[in-house]
């Protein structure tokens, strides 16, 4: 298994970008026919969020989601001469950035598994020069965790897995280094508050709103949307400031509701390049006050 995925891995890097991302929409495709539970994880989403044709509009989220897997192995080829080339990011999103880099010391970004997310913390280091650490879900094959641990982490770039690491990422906060993560997913109940999501009050990673609540750190979110085969362009919202006038548990469901409200808006505009195949209303609460949850997938 071990010499298969070095074989792989070694074969992937030597693709250029665009046939990476061909080969992903290709992958994308034929998985999308014979994945049908997942075929129908993804339509379903797609009803969820409101979209008129959720079949077609699921087809492309696969075949998106599988160029996006496969971008992991460019990662490393990614340079200055490839963000002038292939990345637009407008004045306005560059200054949000600037701004917070000189008021604030550390300062947390989120993402979402929406367009091209495996590139955009090598995008964000060669823009504004600056050291990030981020965080990915521990992969069950260790062979295939220590491989994108590897394509994904360079000497601007740390990575870590998202188990027990709480006191490990306040640590870099303190040494004022900005930490990236996708909130975009389900989450397990140890780890979740409950807030609304397209209309379902459904789990999100509690972590990232605790943290910025508890050490008054803003939360910026940027996005990595394909324009067309060759281009991407980097989208950055207003940055998410701690209330302070709330209580700490309330301040804490008002950073994630206002996360939420950001993804709503992104996903409503690119619906056919978030990841859809994932089940992120697997735990959903009728109300505040029930603690059990249930799926709508089943």
């Amino acid at each position: 298994m071990k010499v298969l995925i070095n074989l792989l891995d070694i074969l992937l890097r030597q693709l250029s970008y665009n046939s990476l991302t061909s080969l992903g929409r290709i992958l994308g495709t034929i998985a999308f026919y014979i994945l049908p539970s997942r075929r129908k994880v993804a339509i379903k989403n797609a009803q969820i969020i409101g979209i008129k044709d959720p079949y077609n509009v699921a087809k492309e989220s696969f075949k998106n989601s599988f160029a996006s897997f496969l971008e992991v192995f460019f990662i490393k080829k990614i340079d200055t001469s490839f963000l002038e080339k292939h990345v637009i990011i407008n004045n306005d999103d560059v200054n949000k950035i600037l701004n917070l880099n000189e008021t604030f010391g550390p300062y947390f970004v989120v993402s979402a598994h929406i367009g091209s997310w495996e590139i955009v913390p090598k995008l964000f280091t060669l823009k504004f020069d600056k050291v990030v650490c981020i965080v990915g879900r521990k992969i069950k094959n260790s062979n295939i965790d220590n491989l994108i641990k590897r394509l994904r982490s360079d000497e601007k770039i740390i990575y870590l897995s998202h188990r027990n690491i709480a006191f490990e990422i306040s640590k870099l906060v303190d040494k004022k280094i900005i930490v990236g993560t996708l909130l975009d997913h389900s989450a397990l109940k140890k780890d979740s508050i409950y807030v609304d999501f397209f209309g379902l009050k459904t789990s999100f990673i509690a972590g990232i709103p605790i943290l910025s609540a508890k050490k008054n750190i803003p939360v910026v979110p940027v996005f990595c949307i394909r324009v067309d085969k060759h281009t991407l362009k980097i989208i950055c919202y207003d940055p998410i400031f701690p209330d302070k006038n709330l209580k700490p548990g309330e301040r804490i469901l008002n950073i994630a509701e206002k996360i939420n409200s950001v993804y709503e808006d992104i996903i409503k505009k690119y619906p056919e390049q978030w990841y859809l195949m994932h089940k992120r209303f697997k735990r959903v609460k009728k109300d505040d006050n029930q603690e059990e949850t249930y799926s709508i997938y089943r």
